[in-house]
């Protein structure tokens, strides 16, 4: 398996700058996809990067793309559901709202 860790921290980072009280976890949710959980504003927020992105891309590469994609912005308007970041862009899932615990 290829060495994700520059990738993932260059998320986490991009991630906590622009949410900075937000409790942060990740990790693999399946095979083919990343997940990255936070829990903002009492939503949690739900981030999925396929496999396949993320072996296209370089840290400096998804730095880029988060920014001029508006990553945190698109969270934002999704409110608690999913964002799926891929060739495409970013994104939301129809899915229904989860409520952070308390």
């Amino acid at each position: 398996m290829p060495d994700y860790d520059d990738k993932f921290a260059t998320i986490v980072e991009y991630l906590l700058q622009t949410f900075l009280d937000a409790k942060l976890s990740h990790g693999w949710a399946d095979a083919h996809t990343y997940e990255f959980r936070m829990v903002h504003g009492g939503l949690v927020h739900k981030v999925l990067f396929p496999r396949a992105f993320l072996d296209g891309r370089t840290p400096a590469g998804l730095t880029v793309f988060v920014h001029l994609q508006r990553l945190g912005q698109a969270m934002l308007r999704a409110g608690g559901r999913s964002v799926l970041v891929g060739e495409e862009g970013i994104t939301v899932q129809e899915e229904p709202q989860e409520p952070a615990s308390p």
